[in-house]
């Protein structure tokens, strides 16, 4: 079998990399090691096995295959009048859903966690939005990003978190925070209004008095007319974070 010539490249680079690790110029392109040390021969060896070419014909379809994940799991930054992204996660039954079950109806999607506080200041209310508005067609939706090595263990934790505050909306535990990266979300907790055509209406982020007058009239917009068609900071204290 005649020699691959990006084998034979890659061969030829390291024994020049060799030739100049003990301080000589390195070639043109290349930056020498700064400890000055050659590639041993036994990496010499395993380039010149005939199987390595395969070997390096598949880490690069590995690369190519974890980009190409990566790129369908981040879609473009969700923004106002922009299609909303797909939520998902499991109820508090351990059942996965996602804005499919939800669709046709307007949506307050609320990205949280048990360990944020502002999210727990800002719950009651939107319990109270639930409550009035519910009946005219709203789907509220919270999403907790709670993670941890038991997945049901912490799906029990944010059960109890529910109950203690008294939610009767439609909570959804996504450990993984798929929703999170898909929504790019800025900071806990952080709040979508999806109007009936799944178009994001209004974006808040951080903790807001949804009793307010501002944020009870977007609610009320959203419902009667599916377009709220505004982006807001909430007040008090937020945290930003990162995967």
């Amino acid at each position: 079998m005649s020699p691959d010539p990006a084998h034979s490249g890659l061969r030829s680079t390291i024994e020049r990399l060799n030739q100049f690790g003990s301080g000589a110029e390195a070639p043109p392109g290349i930056a020498a090691s700064p400890s000055g040390t050659a590639l041993p021969q036994e990496v010499l060896d395993v380039i010149d096995r005939p199987s390595f070419p395969y070997l390096a014909t598949s880490s690069v379809i590995f690369v190519i295959a974890v980009v190409s994940w990566i790129l369908w799991d981040n879609p473009p930054a969700a923004e106002v009048g922009r299609e909303a992204p797909a939520f998902v996660g499991n109820s508090l039954d351990g059942e996965p859903l996602s804005s499919d079950h939800f669709s046709g109806r307007p949506i307050l999607l609320n990205i949280w966690a048990t360990w944020c506080l502002p999210c727990r200041r800002e719950m009651p209310s939107i319990q109270r939005i639930y409550e009035d508005y519910h009946g005219q067609g709203l789907e509220v939706v919270a999403v907790s990003i709670d993670g941890g090595w038991d997945e049901r263990a912490t799906r029990t934790r944010v059960a109890g978190w529910v109950e203690e505050l008294g939610l009767q909306f439609q909570v959804l535990h996504d450990p993984r925070r798929v929703t999170e990266r898909r929504f790019s979300v800025r900071g806990l907790p952080e709040t979508f209004l999806i109007d009936r055509d799944g178009l994001i209406a209004s974006r808040v982020v951080g903790a807001v008095d949804w009793d307010a007058v501002e944020y009870r009239e977007l609610v009320a917009e959203l419902v009667a007319h599916g377009n709220g068609g505004t982006e807001r900071g909430g007040q008090g204290p937020q945290r930003d974070y990162k995967d």
